[in-house]
């Protein structure tokens, strides 16, 4: 009842509000010129000058920024073009020409060493972009958040590595990921696909914690992280990536991009090789799987002669084998073997997708966006196979009426398909309480509305929305939610949240680890959706001295489950229980987060993140295993005036973590209810030139590796077997080195 008369408030909000007051944003157009074409540049960063303080621009090159602190300019840089600083004049939109470097036949790029800023709009989004990516290896998406509070990429499994991408210190499977702004990056994708996105094709990576926007879908809980991939305007003419660690793992990163006439086009490329057996802890099982990888992405662009229209089309293919387990095994001899334990992955990702919109002259848009993925899977985890296939269709289409110059009414239409079929085979050995297959196919329509008012009174901005989706399974889904935007002083900003959540889990992928042991996995029947409210405030104040410029972030977060599927690891021995909630499950989350440059070369970023994340079910209360009560993120970074030489230090301490408990495991088995605290500390020196870098660092430099990950690695066709313990760093020191090198146009 609650929430029905929540989005009938929304939606009576949106029909209410069509008048404007007195604006003070800077808004406008920024376009990129090469020759005599000009067309609009998409993912441009804007800041006010000498701050960082800024935002990107959309696809169709629009940005907007609250100056209320009253600054007199704006400067505007996108790699591959030269940057430019423009006078703020009041009231006016401001129309930004990036010229091509052309006269040399090169394009010089500068990356901004304070790389990850976070913007002012009414969404809370922090930004990491290609200077970020650049610290540290960043091999695949899940490498990117080394220097990210908000984002903990966390290893799920002590064989594969596999690792999940948490928010608010809720499990990865509550984020929603979008590559390029398309949700279809989840289930078994975001299970086993962030291989499939290395950090060289990226451009930027955009993340908003808890309530968002009701445009694409229902399904963030926690937040969105937003993959934003390299198009023509953010690449060089050729980009090539080489690296190497200690464990002689080799990757092989290759971007090129070209124009012709109105359309442009990148293509990327990666490549990983196989890294030797090794086996440093001594526990029989291999450190790191043996990882073969492809990837390729391909995407077109159009942009119309006159502006007003924009057409993408892209595509990507991914295939990849992981083998993982005790140093000797062999696929081809120890398969379904009892004598040498050992796990294969063998998968293959086909995405597809296209954005389309067209501006009229009053103002209006239309967009349209359609998304595919499919995602084929053969596993074998020891003393069981699992093939599964996942098909993910999903488009929309939306129609922006500007009410304004300061509001925008967007309302469309929406559909998701989603088919997931799982098999299991089970060794005669190790018989469990699995069917040996599961098929689930969801189909959803959905409509929504959604009001974008800048200053709706004074300095307070309102975006407010509402969707109806149409489940085929639970029936009518009303998600709400709205966000506030104040400005409390000249440099003091307050935002606010508040908003609710649905999504159908997906159990078998969500518990994999667990497969991946001896444990039996109980799941029971009639399980519900994932349902939440989410509420988030944000103050941000701006810091400046005469020497020092900077920005200090203060967030609070809570996540409320109304209904939760949740998995008890210690109720009886050997068995792990999916089923509903009973009772409630909450977090709250403090984060603060502070940016400051300095004028001596130096960069820092420190952060601390508390999270207090309680399950309550059937009466017991406890802490969310493997959830943090306190986490430390401090990034130190130097470069030479020129530019020409940087080094890079990050610190991620994390307090102590509750596990589940191992009270039914012989002694020799059995640890403590909570882990102890430790810290990682990873290091990179990078020396420029022209066309040429070459990078080296070392990853966990003190060595920090938790012992044991492998629960009974002595005995892997053993009872107790549980490969899904996993706390801290699996991995000890890691030695690496690589060559950028690129042909500018």
């Amino acid at each position: 009842m609650k929430t029905k008369l929540f989005s009938v408030a929304l939606l009576f909000i949106l029909s209410f509000f069509s008048t404007g007051v007195m604006s003070q944003t800077v808004k406008g157009k920024v376009y990129g010129v090469i020759g005599e074409s000009k067309e609009f540049i998409d993912g441009a960063t804007v800041v006010f000058t000498g701050t960082n303080i800024g935002t990107l621009t959309d696809e169709k090159g629009f940005f907007e920024l609250e100056n209320t602190d009253n600054y007199k300019s704006i400067t505007v840089s996108m790699i591959g073009y030269e940057s430019d600083t423009i006078e703020i004049t009041s009231g006016k939109l401001i129309f930004v020409h990036l010229r091509s470097n052309l006269t040399t036949e090169q394009i010089e790029v500068e990356e901004n060493r304070n790389s990850k800023f976070t913007g002012k709009e009414i969404i809370p989004t922090e930004s990491l972009t290609l200077g970020e990516f650049k610290k540290a290896p960043s091999c695949d998406l899940a490498g990117c958040f080394g220097s990210s509070v908000t984002v903990e990429s966390k290893t799920t499994d002590a064989i594969f590595k596999l690792k999940e991408l948490k928010i608010l210190g809720l499990d990865g499977q509550y984020s929603q990921i979008l590559f390029d702004g398309i949700p279809i990056f989840s289930g078994l994708n975001a299970k086993y696909g962030m291989g499939s996105i290395p950090g060289s094709m990226l451009a930027a990576i955009n993340i908003s914690k808890g309530t968002n926007s009701v445009l694409q879908g229902a399904e963030s809980m926690s937040g969105i992280i937003n993959v934003i991939p390299r198009d023509f305007n953010s690449s060089e003419k050729v980009f090539l990536n080489l690296y190497m660690n200690d464990m002689l793992e080799r990757q092989i990163n290759l971007n090129t991009a070209h124009k012709f006439e109105n359309w442009s086009t990148i293509l990327s490329g990666h490549l990983t090789g196989e890294a030797m057996r090794m086996d440093y802890n001594r526990d029989g099982f291999l450190d790191a799987p043996l990882v073969y990888r492809n990837m390729i992405y391909n995407k077109w662009t159009y942009d119309s002669p006159a502006g007003n229209f924009k057409f993408e089309l892209a595509g990507k293919y991914n295939s990849e084998t992981k083998t993982g387990g005790e140093q000797s095994f062999n696929e081809s001899s120890d398969k379904w073997s009892d004598d040498v334990y050992g796990q294969v992955i063998d998968f293959k990702i086909y995405d597809l997708y296209s954005k389309a919109g067209r501006t009229f002259e009053n103002g209006d848009e239309i967009k349209f966006f359609a998304g595919f993925s499919r995602h084929d899977n053969n596993s074998y985890l020891g003393t069981l196979e699992y093939i599964a296939t996942q098909n993910i269709f999903w488009t929309s289409g939306f129609y922006s009426w500007k009410i304004n110059s300061d509001a925008k009414l967007n309302s469309g239409l929406s559909y998701r398909f989603d088919h997931l079929t799982e098999n299991i085979t089970m060794s005669e050995s190790k018989i469990r309480s699995l069917l040996p297959k599961y098929e689930n196919k969801e189909h959803f329509p959905g409509i929504f509305s959604e009001l974008d008012y800048t200053n709706i009174l004074k300095n307070l901005s309102l975006l407010a929305g509402v969707r109806v989706d149409f489940h085929n399974q639970y029936g009518t889904v009303v998600t709400p939610r709205g966000l506030l935007r104040y400005q409390l002083a000249e440099n003091t900003l307050l935002r606010g949240s508040l908003g609710t959540a649905f999504r159908v889990p997906k159990v078998l992928i969500e518990n994999m680890n667990v497969l991946s042991g001896s444990k039996d996995l109980l799941i029971a029947n009639n399980l519900n959706p994932d349902k939440l409210v989410n509420f988030g405030i944000t103050l941000t104040q701006d810091i400046k001295f005469d020497f020092i410029d900077g920005t200090l972030n203060l967030d609070f977060y809570r996540s409320d489950f109304s209904s939760r599927v949740i998995s008890i690891y210690d109720r009886e021995p050997g068995k792990v229980f999916v089923e509903n909630l009973e009772g409630n499950s909450y977090s709250n989350v403090f984060q603060a987060e502070i940016n400051v440059q300095t004028p001596l070369n130096f960069s820092f970023t420190g952060a601390y993140k508390f999270t207090d994340f309680i399950l309550d079910h059937k009466g017991i209360k406890k802490n969310e295993p493997y959830v943090p009560k306190h986490q430390l993120v401090a990034t130190i970074s130097y470069a030479t005036d020129e530019n020409d030489f940087l080094v890079d230090l990050t610190t991620n301490w994390f307090g102590k973590r509750p596990l589940p408990s191992t009270k039914f495991n012989p002694p020799k088995y059995q640890f403590a209810d909570f882990s102890e605290p430790y810290a990682v500390v990873n290091l990179q020196a990078t020396k420029v030139w022209e066309m040429l870098e070459i990078y080296a660092g070392l990853e966990n430099i003190f060595d920090v590796e938790q012992k044991n990950p492998i629960i009974a690695a002595d005995d892997p066709f053993g009872p107790y077997f549980d490969t899904s313990f996993v706390y801290g760093p699996t991995t000890g020191r890691e030695f690496y080195v690589g060559i950028r090198y690129k042909i500018l146009r």
